[in-house]
């Protein structure tokens, strides 16, 4: 390697990247689960009966993931989404 390829290496920052985005199903998915357990490991009965009666479901740990991925996806679609980059 000549000395001039070594000082422009040498000169040029290293760009980190960090691990690519997960997919937006994926992070759906991911916070539906998560609010999920939450709902299943909240102690006060008057919490979770409302949230039964918000997410319309008899059981939480039958029908709130679903309910709740349900909500986000809506919540997806009507939020604006940034315009992609042109490569």
């Amino acid at each position: 390697m000549s000395s001039e390829q070594q000082e422009q290496e040498e000169s040029t920052p290293t760009i980190r990247r960090g691990p690519p985005m997960p997919s937006e199903d994926m992070m759906r998915n991911s916070i539906a689960s998560n609010l999920t357990q939450i709902l299943l490991n909240m102690r006060n009965a008057n919490y979770q009966q409302q949230c039964r009666e918000i997410l319309q479901v008899d059981d939480l740990s039958q029908g709130a993931y679903s309910k709740i991925l349900n909500i986000l996806k809506y919540i997806d679609e009507k939020r604006p989404h940034p315009r992609t980059r042109e490569t």
